[in-house]
């Protein structure tokens, strides 16, 4: 749906600690002025270019895949998300486990840029088109009082503890997936039950620290009861179902719909 109204994005050069190095823009967000052309703008007209070495690694989202390219003959590596295929349906696991980590790592530019929204209202709204202009150099003021005035973002319990760990997980083999693709768990011919009452006593009882952990934050946490309310809508019901392996006990499966695709239900088969 069209809004109606002019979107205009600015470009925040952020350090680690969530310390603003630098604010450009703001460019008027159209199909020339997406973060692809962005940041070739950036390399070619602030002098961007001479703050990076050969070699240095650059964390980026989807939306600067055109300019993979420009960054490489500058020498810079670079870390994105991995897109789908042609004809690919999902990532594999290692894609998956790849693009979580390059999202967690990107985590401090997406809060300094609520940071700056949460504190200075004036940004989370509509602005009117009088102060366009000038929104720039608002927006250059709001970074310099968060640096002077306001403690580093810090996200918890982040060390290179963590950072080992997540490395860790992100290579354990997907042995569920294995199992459903070896014996063809996801066709219409496997014997799968619905688990009533009677069942649910023994589902094991997952505290919200353990949840954290194995999540590594609070991100998906946070988005399950949105995908459950969802799901119990669209179908009119009142009951959130889960199925059993027939011949295993143990092995369980359940049906969300998807958020990206949105008459799509995707299954998410476990073991406990």
């Amino acid at each position: 749906m069209h809004k109606g109204r002019h979107l205009i994005k600015p470009a925040l050069v952020v350090a680690p600690d969530g310390y603003i190095l630098d604010i450009h823009g703001p460019y008027f967000s159209d199909s020339r002025n997406n973060d692809a052309s962005m940041i070739e703008n950036e390399m070619d007209a602030t002098g961007l270019r001479e703050w990076f070495n050969n070699g240095d690694i650059f964390i980026v989202d989807r939306g600067y895949s055109d300019a993979l390219p420009f960054l490489e003959n500058l020498g810079i590596n670079y870390k994105m998300p991995a897109l789908l295929q042609q004809g690919q349906r999902q990532l594999n696991t290692d894609e998956a486990n790849d693009s979580r980590l390059i999202t967690k790592t990107r985590w401090i530019v997406e809060a300094c840029n609520g940071h700056i929204k949460s504190v200075f209202k004036f940004f989370e709204g509509t602005v009117h088109m009088n102060h366009a202009i000038n929104i720039g150099d608002y927006y250059r003021i709001a970074g310099a009082i968060l640096n002077k005035y306001r403690e580093p973002i810090i996200m918890e319990g982040a060390n290179a503890e963590l950072a080992q760990m997540m490395l860790q997980k992100s290579r354990i083999p997907n042995v569920v997936q294995t199992r459903v693709e070896m014996d063809n768990l996801h066709t219409r011919n496997a014997r799968w039950v619905h688990l009533n009452t009677n069942h649910v006593s023994s589902f094991p009882r997952f505290h919200l620290n353990y949840l954290k952990e194995l999540t590594v934050g609070i991100y998906q946490i946070n988005l399950a009861p949105a995908y459950i309310q969802d799901k119990l809508q669209r179908e009119q019901a009142e009951v959130f179902e889960l199925d059993e392996l027939a011949d295993e006990r143990g092995l369980i499966r359940v049906r969300t719909y998807s958020f990206q695709k949105c008459n799509k239900i995707p299954t998410l088969d476990s073991i406990y």
